[in-house]
């Protein structure tokens, strides 16, 4: 059984509050690998080596969602923040935005951005946490 993360505890029996990922690493012809991270039924975040990445919510902007993206996001040095002031603590209806968690700088959050989030050369930093990230995950606290 893999890590629990997100403050877990109990058993493992993919209840309500438990997401399955899906990874699916690929290799273009210039020789980029890039990961596909697959989550609440939509491709939450594709990265590859060249710092390029994708993250996307699939229209959930739930705290399940919220929980998984910082997940993810975290080997690559992002996180994403919830305005404290939006309908269910920010998580629901809030605004949401992307922040670098070295650089300081942050982005408004939107559906399928696309941006350039660290230098080539960070990748052999970057990947060791990304082939680690969990399978299952049961998130608690906050519900949908």
């Amino acid at each position: 059984r893999g890590p629990r993360r997100g403050g877990g505890g109990g058993g493992g029996r993919g209840g309500g509050d438990t997401v399955r990922f899906n990874y699916k690493w690929s290799v273009t012809a210039e020789k980029t690998r890039i990961l596909t991270v697959r989550g609440l039924g939509a491709d939450l975040m594709k990265i590859s080596s060249t710092g390029d990445i994708e993250i996307a919510s699939g229209g959930f902007r739930t705290w399940r969602c919220y929980q998984a993206l910082n997940m993810i996001l975290q080997p690559a040095g992002l996180e994403v923040d919830a305005d404290p002031e939006g309908e269910g603590a920010g998580y629901k209806g809030g605004k949401w935005s992307l922040k670098h968690t070295k650089n300081g700088w942050t982005l408004p959050f939107e559906d399928k951005m696309k941006m350039s989030a660290f230098p080539a050369r960070e990748w052999k930093k970057i990947l060791p946490g990304l082939e680690s990230l969990p399978e299952d995950v049961e998130f608690v606290g906050k519900k949908d």
